[in-house]
């Protein structure tokens, strides 16, 4: 399987969650995390190439992201990094 579907597939869980556990629509996410609208729903549609280090970070510091998912993000981040 194709490594970027993978975390694509990944993020897309992690937002789905998100939302749900806060009860959050997209536009009130994308005014909170100051990620682009366009952004979120291309994730949430899985159709998000090779995410941008700076959308990681805003999704990582998202306010109650679960802890594991926080770790996930974290390696992705560092991945972009190396």
């Amino acid at each position: 399987m194709n490594k970027d579907f993978m975390e694509n597939n990944n993020l897309e869980k992690i937002l789905k969650n998100y939302l749900k556990q806060e009860n959050l629509t997209v536009d009130t996410l994308s005014k909170e995390s100051k990620i682009k609208l366009e952004t979120i729903k291309k994730i949430l549609e899985n159709n998000y190439n090779k995410p941008h280090k700076s959308t990681l970070e805003k999704i990582y510091n998202l306010s109650k992201l679960n802890l594991d998912d926080k770790e996930y993000i974290k390696n992705l981040i560092e991945k972009k990094i190396e």
